[in-house]
């Protein structure tokens, strides 16, 4: 029995968590290194504008860039989703070796106190992730 919840319901969610985060933190990174690129090349640019020059056209439309890749990041929150998903599969993992191990609060092998410790942490994550699109709007009391 110990092992129908790991192999059908916790390994997934693992999976998922794992996926998520690693798929969140490289859109983080990409787009936070292609913003410093553009935000590092305008002010050089800047240097050599004429008043009939491209460059001033270059200039604005990577201005026009640095502000769409900062609102996409304002509104996707990869950040954000990253570390929680990060950190929702690492509570996951630590649960999972303390019940497989009956360490901690499960040396008695309650599988039902390690299954109701898992939802919690899943369902928590999941209210997280509400209140984080909700943008501390019609917070739930």
């Amino acid at each position: 029995m110990k092992t129908d919840y790991i192999e059908k319901r916790l390994k997934g969610q693992m999976d998922y968590y794992s996926k998520k985060s690693a798929k969140c933190r490289k859109e983080y990174y990409w787009m936070s290194a292609i913003l410093i690129v553009i935000n590092a090349t305008i002010p050089i640019l800047s240097l050599g504008i004429e008043s009939t020059g491209i460059q001033k056209y270059i200039v604005a439309v990577l201005g026009s860039a640095a502000t769409i890749i900062s609102s996409v990041m304002l509104l996707r929150k990869p950040k954000d989703l990253w570390i929680k998903y990060r950190s929702t599969n690492e509570k996951l993992k630590k649960e999972k070796i303390l019940f497989e191990t009956s360490s901690g609060k499960y040396k008695n092998g309650s599988e039902e106190e390690f299954i109701l410790t898992c939802e919690a942490i899943m369902e928590s994550e999941h209210t997280a992730w509400e209140d984080l699109y909700r943008n501390g709007k019609d917070k739930k009391e």
